[in-house]
Order: structure tokens, then sequence, then C-alpha cells
């Protein structure tokens, strides 16, 4: 199982300055991360903050891969079905095909078939330390569960999205802090299984899924994803989380009128306000969150600068 490829795809919009926390707090706490192959596909709607990624990319080179978008969807499909069937040769331009080990730092990268996605985005922030690999393992050892959700556990007792407590499951311990539950019958949160702030899944489960579903954008793939959740109730029943949430997402903003998700309004977290300090050289000091316990898997937060 050591050896299990994995991929990872981390959705950006408009976002630099929060994109630079995800990633710098991913790759400071997941310890085995470069087993992981990351891309970064974004979207910018203005020279500045396409500038902005330019220089993330730049930054970030030989560790993370980035793409521009250019047809979403289209996009999204090129990535789960070149990682499931097999690394490929450059697309077309803006096409995601599978980073190889030059691009992302990755050692372990080789042609076989990548077993397990991760779904990010660019307000998810990670807060406890975690071994990559014993996430894959579990993943692969209970072969009833949908997912791995690193972003729930017994202290996420309030769902933002709903405005209200919620229930948690009852719990069965695994190994290495991990807790198994049957997301079918559970409240709220733990009742979605399917979603893209930050969760792995089966690469082959996950490219089977998307090729059915029509979306345009994160927000549309999470929903059309979360619609199809009943499709896995009988064969896939279980869910699997840390004790405690290794990541949360910070709703300071909000980048699309899709939908209308609740988020934070405060001006000096606008994007135009985030993109001032980019440019001066700031950045979102991560460590200052480490060892933060969310009560939710989204949670606004002070947000401190350096």
């Amino acid at each position: 199982m050591s050896g299990a490829s994995a991929l990872g795809l981390l959705l950006s919009k408009d976002r630099p300055l929060q994109l630079d926390a995800a990633l710098n707090s991913f790759l400071r706490l997941a310890s085995e991360a470069e087993e992981l192959r990351l891309v970064v596909l974004y979207g910018a709607s203005s020279t500045r903050f396409a500038s902005q990624y330019d220089q993330l990319a730049r930054y970030y080179l030989g560790r993370v891969g980035f793409v521009a978008e250019a047809q979403f969807r289209e996009q999204v499909l090129e990535f789960v079905s070149a990682a499931s069937d097999a690394a490929r040769e450059p697309g077309p331009r803006g096409a995601i095909r599978t980073p190889d080990a030059q691009e992302t730092g990755n050692t372990n990268a080789s042609e076989k078939p990548s077993e397990f996605v991760l779904f990010l985005v660019d307000d998810a922030m990670f807060t406890r330390p975690f071994r990559w690999r014993e996430v894959c393992e579990a993943l692969s050892d209970n072969t009833d569960a949908l997912g791995y959700s690193l972003r729930l556990g017994r202290n996420t007792t309030q769902s933002y999205a709903l405005s209200r407590r919620q229930a948690l499951p009852v719990f069965q311990q695994l190994p290495a802090g991990v807790l198994k539950y049957n997301w079918t019958r559970a409240d709220g949160d733990f009742g979605y299984p399917l979603e893209i702030s930050s969760s792995v899944y089966r690469m082959e489960m996950v490219a089977k899924l998307v090729q059915s579903l029509n979306f345009k954008n994160p927000n549309t793939l999470e929903s059309q994803m979360a619609l199809q959740a009943g499709r896995f109730a009988e064969q896939f029943p279980a869910l699997l989380c840390q004790e405690y949430s290794l990541a949360f997402s910070a709703p300071i903003n909000r980048v699309q009128q899709t939908y209308r998700n609740r988020s934070g309004g405060a001006a000096k977290y606008s994007l135009h306000a985030l993109a001032d300090r980019f440019d001066r050289g700031q950045r979102i000091k991560v460590d200052a969150l480490e060892g933060f316990v969310p009560t939710s898997c989204h949670e606004e937060v002070e947000i401190l600068f350096e």
C-alpha cells in the first residue's frame, strides 16, 4: 500500500493569497506529501490576479503544478481520465495532464494509474500534522468507505452552512486515530459525503462519476456530486475521518454568484484587499492556526499576516 499513487486537484479563483495559505499549510503538515502529485486549476478574472498566480507557480515550482482555467469541465475530465488511465503526453494548451515528477517534486511518480484523488479548495487551511500515507492506507483497507474527510471529526459539532448544531454520528474507532461511521444515517455535514474542499476518494469512482455530470465551475461540480451520493449508499455506506479534523475552510469572502453560500463580508478580507497585501509581499501566517480546533468544517477566523 505504501506505493499507492495519488493525485490532488486544488481549485482556486481570484484568491492567490489564500491559495498560498492552503498550499503552505498542507505542505508543512502533511508528512509524505511528496507522494501526492498536486495540481492547482486556477481562474483569474484580471491580469493582476493572473500575475499573482504566476508568482506562486514560480515559487512552488517542483512541488505543485499550476494550470490556468480555460474550459473547467473539460479540464477536470482530462485530469481524472488521465490520472485513472495513466499519465499521458501533454494535451492541448489549457489541458490538465497528470504531472510528472520533475513538475511536482514527486520522486515516486510513475506511469501507473492513480488510485486516489484529493480535492482541495483555496480557502482550506490545515491545522494538524498527519501522514498522507496513513490516509491512503485507511481508505484502501476499508473497502466499504466512500471517502476520507480531512475536515470532519468529533470537534465538528456545528454546521456553518446550515447555521445550526449537528449531531455526531456513532463512530467506530480504527487504528491511527481514524474514525469510521455510516454517512447514510448521519446529520448535517456528516451526511454530506461528496465534497471538494478537503476529501480523498478512489480515483476510479470519481472518474466514472464526474463524466456523467454537467457542471461549469467548482460550485456546480460539488452540487452535482452531492446529488449523486445516494448511488453509493449501498456499496459505500461508510465515511472515514480523523479524531479531530485536520483541515477547515475559512469562508472570509465569496468569489462566485452561482450560489449565495454563507460567508464573511469584512472589507479587510475582500479579494482586492488581500490582493493588495499579496503585492506588498505579505502572506497569511499559517503557523498561527496550527493546533486550532474548529467547531465546524467552515469557520470564520481572524487572519494574521506576515
